[in-house]
């Protein structure tokens, strides 16, 4: 058996790792952990083999694993897409503020993502989102939060130039 095929240290191995910690949500053992490479500065998993039962759940998970980027760009290939040197190809694209002043001054980039959140707890429509603002006692470490209110959701707002593990949240 194959242990690096059953976990995502093929995905490591591969390079399609995105450092997303959708891995460290899902397994069941709590076997995995995200590790900051301070060369590249990106967080890679790390598989406890002490605690790894390589039931696969990682790798179901893991959109660098399951990503077919030949079939992706073919599904693009189609008339209705639009290429440009920078952003790629991609099918179309908007743009988008919050008309609330207060979030759009503080967001970076609009405040969308920010006033959508909290009109959906606002109205009950989530319970929680899955937020990130940066840490108090180390300001260039990202800290992930379930948040539950309008408040919180308007305190992490802005964006973070940093690699953010945001799925280790889904635990």
């Amino acid at each position: 058996m194959n242990k690096e095929r059953l976990s995502v240290e093929s995905v490591v191995k591969d390079k399609l790792c995105t450092g997303c910690g959708t891995c460290v949500g899902v397994c069941p053992n709590d076997a995995i952990t995200m590790k900051k490479n301070k060369v590249k500065s990106l967080y890679i998993p790390e598989v406890n083999s002490k605690k790894c039962t390589l039931c696969g759940l990682c790798l179901d998970a893991c959109p660098g694993w399951s990503v077919n980027f030949k079939q992706l760009n073919e599904d693009l290939e189609d008339g209705n897409r639009i290429e440009d040197d920078l952003i790629g190809k991609y099918l179309s694209c908007y743009i988008g503020y919050s008309s609330d002043f207060a979030v759009r001054f503080k967001s970076s980039s609009g405040g969308i993502m920010t006033s959508l959140l909290a009109f959906l707890i606002k109205e009950g429509l989530i319970d929680r989102a899955l937020v990130t603002r940066m840490n108090t006692e180390n300001p260039l470490e990202p800290k992930v939060i379930l948040a539950d209110n309008q408040r919180d959701i308007v305190y992490s707002s802005g964006s973070k130039y940093v690699p953010v593990p945001l799925n280790i949240g889904l635990k």
